[in-house]
């Protein structure tokens, strides 16, 4: 049987066979008269539970395209998944492993991360202050200024250690 959802087909008759068939996908059920045909350019993705038959062609095919293939155990658990060429700037990854490997930029980062996120928090404590009773909206407030101090601190974190050296 198989099932198409989201544009991802789902295939899990044991035995089934799926062949590329020029711009198409057939596939054959065991034990059943007939074939499927389905227009590759409808499939995104392919995911196979068990023992489910590719040609080398559709892998290549799919390969080529970038379509996804992912084989899973009959009960669902991963094995393998085929994504083909992956298309990325080398550039932007080699100064990604720079920046990983400089101690100093990455705790320029993580100072970013820190901050952007209690930035956030104090947004959201204040947005939730200006519909909070008297009481809250002062603790909300109090909570608010508390972390606006705990932002400027970011900067002057130490190192990576979840208390920084300063927070």
């Amino acid at each position: 049987m198989t099932t198409e959802l989201l544009n991802t087909l789902y295939v899990q008759t044991q035995g089934a066979d799926l062949r590329l068939e020029q711009d198409s996908l057939r596939v054959h059920l065991p034990d059943t008269p007939g074939r499927q045909i389905l227009p590759l350019r409808r499939i995104d993705a392919i995911v196979l539970y068990g023992h489910i038959n590719l040609s080398t062609e559709l892998i290549t095919r799919c390969a080529q395209d970038r379509r996804p293939v992912t084989w899973m155990t009959r009960g669902g658990r991963y094995l393998a998944r085929l994504d083909g060429a992956i298309h990325g700037n080398v550039l932007l990854r080699h100064a990604q492993h720079q920046c990983h490997a400089d101690a100093e930029a990455r705790l320029g980062i993580a100072r970013n991360i820190v901050a952007g996120k209690i930035r956030n928090s104090r947004w959201v404590l204040l947005r939730a202050a200006r519909d909070a009773t008297p009481t809250s909206k002062n603790r909300l407030r109090e909570a608010a200024a508390s972390l606006a101090e705990g932002i400027a601190a970011t900067s002057t974190a130490g190192d990576l250690s979840p208390s920084g050296g300063h927070l």
